[in-house]
């Protein structure tokens, strides 16, 4: 499992004994809203199809901002993200240094892949970058 891989990975290479704590669901939720540890698991899933939907989490008060993290540079570009093009990536990159690489306030671990299987004779399948399947673009090849 993820936590405990971590777990071994800073003992063996920082020497840290990190103590993990099972937590229901529910409570474990609730801890993160009254107040998260200094280390804690969490998902991030796109409402809506542009960046702001995942930049807006970590704006200063957001109610998924669990961490705390407050940075009036990365607030005044997630304003900016908000009215922009989701092709902005230049203004993309500039939060995504400041939140990770500047200010460490989250730490990316992995990424969920989607797989899909279509039988043959069918083509047309597309999924957005939120995973949705779009079902009315698939159609039947004809055959030769």
């Amino acid at each position: 499992m993820l936590v405990q891989w971590l777990q071994q990975e800073w003992k063996k290479n920082l020497g840290a004994d990190v103590q993990l704590v099972r937590t229901e669901p529910k409570s474990y939720w609730a801890r993160l809203q009254q107040r998260a540890p200094a280390i804690f698991l969490s998902g991030i899933t796109a409402a809506y199809a542009h960046p702001y939907s995942i930049i807006s989490e970590f704006v200063t008060g957001s109610g998924g901002n669990w961490g705390g993290f407050s940075n009036r540079d990365y607030d005044t570009m997630a304003v900016k993200i908000s009215g922009a093009a989701a092709t902005d990536t230049v203004l993309l990159r500039r939060a995504q240094q400041l939140l990770v690489d500047q200010e460490c306030a989250v730490i990316p671990l992995y990424f969920r892949k989607t797989a899909s299987l279509l039988k043959s004779g069918w083509q047309g399948l597309k999924i957005n970058p939120m995973t949705y399947v779009y079902l009315k673009a698939v159609w039947r090849a004809s055959k030769k």
